[in-house]
């Protein structure tokens, strides 16, 4: 059950929807809708629980904060929770094509994963939550790369995503590629286990216009690696929190978009105005 067919079966919706259809939940709906699932749970059934919630709902803030973000991030990680793995594929699906991936990681997955950290932190061990939600976000995001990869097309000197040597944790690095596909920015993500030597060679081997290297953890070896890498010439950029303030990274999504795609086209215009 989603959302979605709550408010077709029951009438139980956004009070409100953006220019563009999007829903749009204030506080009252929130209420109601946590009411009526609270319901549920106690055995109610579906279609008396959505009355009752509308009756006994006592909030009169109508033009209270949008809370969209907080309840879908809640229900993601409901779903996970219970395993639900085709629903919460269904969900992330849905979401995807109506608000872009963009929008999905910054207001819906990135809050999700925020709850299960509050989780952790009082003392309940979700790991397994943690698991089975980003494994599905990281098969949404693949399935979307897949669909856009036409855009950019195969180009002689893509932008090259690189993992640096120890970290284990891409699924970032797989979001900004997508969204810079999104742009038709040719982009390859050189994932997680390579040692500094092997992706050093890769680098070269590719050729990219531009190089951004991810990190999430400080490591004394990381500089060493960044010194290699920019001692090569190649336009480098440093992504993550994981980098000292001296290499200037890159730690936000449309942060790091936005200064990438820049050096891409700077990078391209600078190659294409000496072709013959």
């Amino acid at each position: 059950m989603t959302l979605r067919s709550w408010e077709r079966r029951y009438g139980v919706g956004p009070s409100g929807r953006s220019v563009g259809g999007h829903r749009r939940y204030n506080r009252l709906d929130v209420e109601r809708l946590q009411r009526m699932r609270n319901l549920i749970a106690a055995g109610t059934p579906a279609r008396e629980a959505a009355g009752r919630s509308v009756s006994a709902t006592s909030s009169t803030e109508h033009d209270g904060p949008e809370l969209w973000t907080e309840l879908e991030a809640r229900y993601l990680v409901d779903l996970a929770s219970a395993s639900r793995t085709q629903s919460l594929a269904d969900e992330l699906h849905v979401c995807l094509a109506q608000r872009g991936l963009s929008s999905v990681w910054d207001q819906v997955v990135r809050p999700a994963l925020r709850l299960l950290e509050d989780q952790y932190l009082a003392a309940a061990d979700c790991s397994d939550i943690e698991l089975v939600l980003t494994q599905a976000v990281s098969e949404s995001v693949d399935r979307h790369v897949d669909s856009v990869r036409p855009r950019a097309g195969d180009a002689a000197n893509p932008v090259l995503l690189v993992c640096c040597p120890g970290e284990r944790h891409h699924l970032p690095l797989k979001v900004l590629q997508g969204v810079l596909l999104d742009q038709a920015i040719p982009t390859i993500v050189l994932g997680p286990g390579l040692a500094a030597d092997a992706a050093a060679a890769a680098i070269s081997r590719i050729a990219p216009s531009v190089v951004v290297l991810w990190a999430v953890v400080r490591r004394r070896e990381l500089m060493g690696f960044h010194r290699t890498v920019v001692a090569s010439e190649f336009v480098c950029c440093a992504a993550g929190p994981g980098w000292p303030r001296t290499t200037r990274p890159v730690t936000s999504l449309e942060g790091a978009a936005a200064e990438i795609s820049g050096l891409w086209l700077s990078a391209t215009s600078k190659s294409s105005s000496f072709r013959p």
